[in-house]
């Protein structure tokens, strides 16, 4: 039983037409995962910024948490040990 033309065409159209949309689809898919890559890699770069920068605060934090010498008091330090010394040579 032989189908009419217009059938055939109408058939063949719509084959055409769902592989285009599959085609499509994939491509579409395909470019979601890229882009969702792209957001992960930026997370993943973000935290490992965050973790050096975290890292670098604590550095800081435990020089500013040290005693500070001034540098009148590193002079009068100084002499006074260097007086010291020469009272132990006498």
């Amino acid at each position: 039983m032989a189908l009419p033309l217009e059938t055939k065409k109408a058939i063949v159209n719509k084959y055409i037409a769902d592989k285009s949309y599959t085609k499509a689809s994939i491509i579409n898919k395909d470019a979601k995962i890229k882009s969702l890559q792209k957001k992960i890699d930026k997370a993943l770069n973000q935290e490992k910024d965050t973790k050096q920068t975290t890292q670098k605060v604590e550095e800081v934090s435990k020089v500013v948490q040290q005693p500070l010498i001034t540098t009148t008091d590193n002079y009068s330090n100084q002499a006074s040990t260097q007086f010291n010394q020469g009272d132990d040579r006498q």
